[in-house]
C-alpha cells in the first residue's frame, strides 16, 4: 500500500511541475494546495494510544487527525506556536483561529488567524488573517514521499521548483538557517532546524499606485514585511525556546 502511494505521489508531482512550467499554482503552495484538509479542531490523543498505521515510530508528544477516513500524526501544533496574548498583541485586535491537516506534498499543518474588522471598517473587505503552515518530520516519515525526508529537502525542493518556474524569489538574510520570499504573493518559506514554515498574511493597508500590477506589488511586499517581522518576533523565539 505505501509503495502505491509513493507512486501516485510521484505521478502527482510530476504532473504539479509540469503546471508550474505553465504558470499554474507552485507545487508546495499554502492556501492553494487543494489536496483534503480537516478542518476546525485537531483530534489529539497520546502517542501510547495511537497505532501507527503508516509503519512509522511515533514520539511521545504525537498528536492524530482524520483526514477523509485516514489517520495521520503531528508534533507541532501551528496554532499553539505562539500564545493567544502574543498573537493578539502583535495583530492588535482579537482574532480567531482555525486549525487544518493537509496531506499535500509535502504534507502539512496550518493554522490561519482571522481578524474580523469593525463593521465601519469593513466595506466588503475580508477579515485580515495571518497563516502559519508547519512541515516537520513526523509529517514527512508518515507520506513517505520519495526524496522529501526532511524538512530541508521539502524546502530545497519547493525553492528548486519555483526558480525552474522562473519564479522571482527574495532572499532573507538572518532569519532562521535559510530563508527567502516569494515577491509576487508575499509568502516568506522560512527553514528553522528540522522545520519548514511558510508564513503567508493578508493585511488591508491603504495603498495606492498607478498601475494595478503595482499595487499588487506593495500589498506583496506589506504582507512579507509581516510575515518576517512575525517569523522574527514570535515564531522562532518560541521554536527555539527562547
Amino acid at each position: 500500500m505505501k509503495m502505491v502511494r509513493s507512486v501516485v505521489w510521484v505521478v502527482v508531482f510530476v504532473f504539479l511541475v509540469a503546471a508550474v512550467g505553465c504558470g499554474g499554482d507552485t507545487p508546495t503552495d499554502t492556501s492553494e494546495n487543494k489536496a483534503p484538509a480537516q478542518q476546525g479542531e485537531s483530534q489529539e490523543k497520546p502517542a501510547e494510544e495511537v497505532a501507527s498505521s503508516k509503519n512509522t515510530p511515533l514520539p511521545k508528544d504525537a498528536k492524530e487527525v482524520t483526514v477523509s477516513g485516514d489517520v495521520y500524526h503531528y508534533t507541532i501544533d501551528p496554532c499553539a506556536i505562539a500564545s493567544a496574548e502574543e498573537v493578539e498583541t502583535f495583530l492588535g485586535k482579537p482574532f480567531t483561529t482555525k486549525f487544518s491537516f493537509v496531506y499535500g506534498i509535502p504534507p502539512y499543518t496550518r493554522c490561519e488567524y482571522a481578524v474580523e474588522l469593525p463593521e465601519e471598517e469593513r466595506a466588503g473587505r475580508s477579515p485580515d488573517t495571518l497563516a502559519v503552515s508547519v512541515v516537520e518530520p513526523l509529517t514527512l516519515a508518515e507520506a513517505g514521499f520519495p526524496g522529501l525526508d526532511t524538512a530541508a529537502e521539502a524546502f530545497n525542493r519547493h525553492k528548486k521548483a519555483l526558480n525552474n518556474a522562473g519564479a522571482e524569489i527574495e532572499e532573507v538574510p538572518d532569519l532562521g538557517d535559510d530563508a527567502f520570499v516569494q515577491s509576487s504573493d508575499g509568502v516568506l518559506h522560512l527553514l528553522a532546524g528540522d522545520v519548514y514554515l511558510r508564513v503567508s498574511a493578508s493585511i488591508y493597508t491603504n495603498e495606492t499606485a498607478p498601475t494595478l500590477d503595482e499595487l499588487h506589488r506593495k500589498l506583496a511586499d506589506n504582507n512579507a514585511k509581516v510575515a518576517k517581522r512575525f517569523a522574527a518576533e514570535l515564531l522562532l523565539p518560541n521554536l527555539n525556546g527562547s
